[in-house]
């Protein structure tokens, strides 16, 4: 867990609280909860997420958090491959209020034994591009 400190980047919050766990009934590696973070005026709130994988739920929670205030926002969502991406893989959505951007990172990791490989970022993939696209999807309907 986080001690009195405040997560300034992505880096940080993957280190602190990207950790991939051996999945009940199942002897791979994934994550769950989906760990959520915000930041307001040095004031940090420390979320997991529990939604039994409903991806649109922590899209909701996310944007509640925009709409509430935060500087600064990372999430990490755990997906299956999908499309060009050829693992598993974690997404890391970062919303900065100062830029109004979202950003999408992926780091591809091995079920079989829980390592991490290099983040992925998506100007260069297709399927971090379409998860953008269905997370502004649901922002737009959001505000509907």
């Amino acid at each position: 867990m986080i001690k009195n400190k405040t997560m300034k980047n992505i880096t940080e919050f993957i280190k602190n609280c990207v950790k991939l766990n051996k999945i009940e009934n199942s002897e791979d590696f994934g994550l769950y909860p989906f760990p959520m973070y915000s930041i307001e005026d040095n004031n940090a709130d420390m979320f997991s997420l529990a939604f039994g994988g409903d991806v649109e739920k922590c899209y909701n929670k996310f944007i509640q958090e925009i709409i509430g205030g935060k500087e600064k926002i990372f999430m990490a969502l755990d997906f299956p491959p999908i499309m060009d991406m050829e693992q598993d893989f974690i997404c890391i959505c970062e919303y900065e209020s100062n830029e109004n951007e979202l950003t999408i990172t992926g780091i591809p990791f091995c079920v079989k034994t829980g390592d991490l490989n290099n983040t992925v970022t998506e100007k260069d993939n297709l399927a971090l591009q379409k998860i953008r696209l269905d997370f502004c999807y649901v922002l737009q309907n959001y505000f509907k």
